[in-house]
């Protein structure tokens, strides 16, 4: 992102369906880089492309469980382990402050395309 020209445009993307993956990296770059990175609206750009909306919520399996904030995950957990804050979705305001329903899901069975 620090080689990316002012007004330039940066595409993200994965052939994960994991939301840890996917949606949380954005959320997490949105945070780092505040106003100087946004979302834009990319839809036009593929008309005929099926997508889905992004996903706002997802939980993070750790322990054997699944949990649903950082602050939900044991202290244990917390320590040492491989999870981070970033990983677990953004509370509803924030979502809709980065405009994340702009983010795109292509799912391959809908394209008849295959993994």
């Amino acid at each position: 992102i620090e080689l990316l020209n002012v007004g330039g445009r940066l595409v993200y993307s994965t052939c994960s369906l994991n939301p840890i993956e996917d949606e949380a990296v954005v959320c997490a770059l949105l945070a780092k880089y505040g106003d100087k990175l946004r979302l834009a609206d990319a839809a036009q750009h593929v008309p005929l492309l099926k997508r889905s909306p992004a996903l706002s919520t997802w939980r993070v399996r750790a322990g054997g469980a699944w949990h649903s904030t950082w602050d939900a995950l044991p202290d244990e957990l917390k320590q040492g382990s491989r999870i981070r804050p970033s990983m677990f979705a953004p509370e509803p305001s924030v979502v809709e402050s980065y405009n994340l329903d702009l983010c795109l899901r292509v799912l391959p069975h809908n394209q008849n395309t295959g993994g």
